[in-house]
């Protein structure tokens, strides 16, 4: 009796497990190569990827990076790559400063942090001389 029952409580926990994960649980967000220098005005990619706990990969997800600048917030949405579980997201700040980034899995809270960057000012073409 209590072998049945203890087979049964692994089972029920097994399948509670691979269920959360499946259905919105942690996921694990693995940031790729970001530019290291940046201008404002132009845009850059974001590579990321995200899988599940057990390796499979996350697909269908909605994720979003995110970069603040004091008051200023731009949030870019991540498109999927070919390969499953790869996202990148294109992103263009719109001026200079100290930006914090972060990708937003959009799932059950998961997010990552990423380094920050100090972005440059566009450049901007000299007054023309009369």
């Amino acid at each position: 009796m209590f072998r049945t029952f203890g087979s049964l409580a692994v089972l029920a926990a097994t399948l509670a497990i691979a269920t959360a994960a499946f259905a919105g649980g942690r996921v694990d967000i693995h940031p790729g190569v970001v530019p290291s220098k940046l201008t404002a005005r132009q845009s850059f990619d974001v590579p990321f990827t995200m899988q599940y706990p057990n390796g499979t990969p996350v697909k269908n997800a909605k994720p979003v990076v995110i970069a603040r600048c004091g008051t200023v917030t731009v949030e870019s949405a991540a498109k999927a790559g070919t390969v499953a579980g790869t996202y990148v997201a294109h992103v263009t700040l719109p001026n200079q400063g100290a930006w914090a980034f972060e990708i937003d899995s959009k799932i059950c809270g998961n997010k990552c942090a990423l380094a920050p960057a100090n972005v440059m000012a566009a450049n901007v073409a000299p007054a023309k001389s009369r």
